[in-house]
């Protein structure tokens, strides 16, 4: 929204007094980046700064089939600058696969990838220079796939390791210190093929739990967690899933440090999928410090649905939000936003896409200062095209590719106060059945001849909407009982020269 234009699109909650409510503001934007011709650009990882974001991912040109970048935006997903950290010239493949292979570290970033069968740990500064780098070179192929921050601040790995002569696959656990030195590693059997995928620290205990895959000969390949000591020995293990394969289990804590001094037990979110005939379903379970489950619950609200593909985020209330991908058309993977409340039940979904008949993937999501969302992934089809969405609290976003915005909402929605001189334009009621009233004052001296429209979209980012705003000021009438329930963008331009002044959300309900 451009504070400048005069016109500021609100919605206002009305009591007796016709006091308005507080005002929460959100940043959207909706952007993609390279994809042509020459070179090939995915985002898989994003970090919030304080003056932006940050976003990395892989490349690849006509001359570098592999490379890896670390790319600046600013707080509306403007480009600034990107740089290389690392390529090859070999089709030998390299980087990284999700965002839990970033994380922060006070003013740092710590990147961890593989190249040439070999784990490296990068330290950054927030200019992307490498501050340290540390290269773990081994015979066999070893891949990392989460890394944390310890409490002696170092660093824990959890990943694979593969023997290609003995045709085996153990889960692989590697500390390093906070320079980056070896300190230990670990491996874990399940069957002949283990794989970790998710660390997390267990501050009660000083040790670590991992969530991720194992094969058996009866079941496939099932679910499979690890409780270790601070060492990495092994307390506990357990499988989960049925006689189909089934998804990688990712663990997380529910249970903080403080709740346990509180005379809490450690209990964990396990996430994964269920196959069931011939579609897969989002599991969802909550297990205890021995790994007993204490609920489970799967979900099918979209066709053949992937488990979460970054780790959950876990919410105050002890609910959660996610990312992963669906099915499309039975074949086009697309993918899904979804919100849940701590005992598992959907709270809300949404499905926010680059382009419905490409394949589109999420691959990290990260919260927001201001109570939203930031997540990085890509179109993969050709050509690969890098994707960062920034949604607020509810999953809502700007409606089209290239949109960015910030939108003030009340915390509550109502009609408007005339007694309140700073709105000078609302939309009302919230949510709307039947009709939607735009209230709008744009001053003399910024509108052209012809005047504004207001346009609203669909979350596809599809026009269902369109009404003129005649003159400077005045009170529009649009119908929307025509519209499905649920939440739609808006925006008010100028038609000649495409300029926006201000866009926002609006809900229609049943």
């Amino acid at each position: 929204m451009n504070a400048n234009t005069g016109l500021t699109l609100g919605i206002v909650m009305l009591f007796s007094t016709f006091v308005l409510q507080a005002q929460t503001s959100f940043v959207y934007y909706n952007k993609t980046y390279g994809g042509n011709d020459t070179i090939n650009i995915l985002a898989q990882a994003v970090q919030q700064v304080e003056d932006g974001v940050l976003v990395f991912g892989n490349y690849g040109t006509n001359t570098i089939p592999y490379g890896l970048y670390c790319m600046k935006t600013d707080a509306l997903g403007n480009f600034q600058w990107i740089k290389k950290l690392d390529e090859t010239p070999t089709f030998q493949q390299m980087g990284i696969s999700v965002g839990t292979q970033v994380i922060r570290v006070q003013d740092n970033i710590i990147l961890m990838y593989g190249k040439q069968k070999n784990i490296y740990v990068l330290k950054l500064d927030f200019g992307g220079n490498v501050i340290w780098q540390s290269q773990f070179e081994v015979i066999t192929w070893q891949a990392g796939h989460m890394i944390i921050n310890t409490i002696d601040e170092g660093f824990l790995i959890g990943g694979l390791e593969q023997n290609t002569t003995a045709d085996t696959v153990k889960a692989y656990a590697l500390k390093i210190d906070s320079e980056g030195n070896f300190e230990w590693d670990k491996r874990y059997l399940m069957g002949n093929d283990a794989r970790f995928f998710t660390v997390q620290h267990t501050p009660w205990d000083g040790g670590y739990i991992f969530g991720g895959m194992g094969y058996s000969t009866i079941t496939g390949y099932d679910m499979f967690v690890v409780k270790t000591a601070a060492n990495g020995d092994t307390l506990w293990t357990k499988r989960y899933g049925n006689e189909l394969n089934d998804c990688a289990a990712q663990v997380i804590n529910l249970t903080s440090y403080e709740d346990w001094l509180a005379g809490q037990e450690p209990d964990y979110l396990m996430t994964g999928c269920f196959k069931e005939g011939i579609t897969k379903k989002l599991y969802l379970a909550v297990i205890d410090g021995n790994g007993i489950i204490k609920w489970e619950k799967k979900h099918g609200f979209l066709p053949d649905i992937s488990s979460f593909q970054a780790l959950p985020i876990i919410k105050p209330d002890k609910g959660f939000i996610g990312s992963g991908y669906y099915l499309h058309n039975g074949f086009i993977p697309q993918p899904y936003v979804a919100a849940f409340h701590a005992d598992g039940n959907l709270n809300w979904v949404v499905t926010p896409t680059v382009n419905p008949e490409k394949q589109v993937y999420l691959r990290d999501l990260q919260p927001t200062p201001d109570g939203g969302y930031i997540l990085a992934g890509y179109q993969y089809s050709s050509p690969q095209t890098a994707w960062v969405l920034k949604i607020d609290s509810l999953g809502n976003t700007c409606s089209f590719i290239g949109c960015d915005s910030t939108v003030v909402v009340e915390v509550l929605p109502g009609i408007p106060s005339n007694t309140n001189t700073k709105v000078s334009a609302m939309v009302y009621p919230v949510p709307a059945s039947t009709h939607l009233f735009i209230r709008y004052q744009i001053p003399v001296g910024i509108s052209p001849s012809g005047g504004a429209v207001w346009r609203l979209y669909d979350a596809l980012g599809r026009q269902v909407a369109e009404e003129t705003l005649q003159g400077s000021t005045g009170t529009e009438q649009v119908p929307v009982e025509h519209l499905l329930a649920g939440i739609y963008y808006y925006r008010v331009v100028f038609p000649a020269s495409g300029q926006t002044l201000a866009s926002g959300k609006v809900m229609v309900s049943e």
